[in-house]
């Protein structure tokens, strides 16, 4: 009863941060007609084989702009937006990072998410000032076929992750069904386009 009570929480703080997010000062000034978002929580397995849970709650939204010259790259203009993993990795121990997202680019129903961990605990988490890639895809609401999904990159400490902090791959896979929780995914190009 008390882990549903906790999604139920992360998912009410993810929903609040994204309303907070998207109506941010400065938003309808942006270049384009509207914003990339993604916002949800969601638990599932690592990698599917692991019997250890992790849970990744976030809420970002952001315009971005295809950087000229550079194949799968996009940086991130304007982006705002928090997250926070959690979890327990074998032979490492617990872990919870959260921190703020650095990019976002959304492409259909699917998004990718960079964030540096301004705050890290437990013995299986890397020091704070690393970062991560993470990457979801939203199939709809819970219970309506396919479940949605994530997947995360390697942690990467500073001198690797900063660099590109602000530049997002194109979102990939394979996805990692979630077992429970949701992810509302919105690409602002085909909501501008009128799609």
């Amino acid at each position: 009863m008390r882990a549903g009570h906790r999604t139920g929480a992360g998912t009410a703080l993810s929903v609040a941060l994204f309303v907070l997010c998207v109506a941010a000062p400065g938003a309808a000034a942006a270049p384009r007609g509207s914003a990339d978002s993604v916002a949800g929580s969601a638990k599932n397995m690592l990698l599917e084989v692991s019997p250890y849970p992790a849970d990744l709650r976030l809420a970002a939204h952001g315009f971005d702009a295809e950087l000229p010259g550079v194949t799968g790259l996009f940086a991130a203009t304007d982006v705002q937006g928090y997250a926070v993993g959690s979890g327990e990795l074998p032979g490492a121990g617990e872990f919870r990072v959260q921190g703020e997202v650095t990019c976002v680019k959304v492409v259909g129903n699917r998004a990718t998410i960079k964030y540096r961990f301004a705050r890290t605990r437990g013995p299986g988490a890397p020091p704070a000032g690393w970062g991560v890639q993470v990457f979801v895809e939203d199939n709809g609401p819970p219970g309506a076929g396919t479940p949605d999904g994530n997947a995360t990159d390697a942690p990467l400490p500073p001198e690797i992750f900063d660099p590109t902090a602000d530049q997002c791959e194109l979102p990939r896979g394979p996805y990692n069904p979630v077992d429970s929780g949701n992810y509302v995914v919105r690409d602002g190009d085909a909501v501008g386009a009128g799609l």
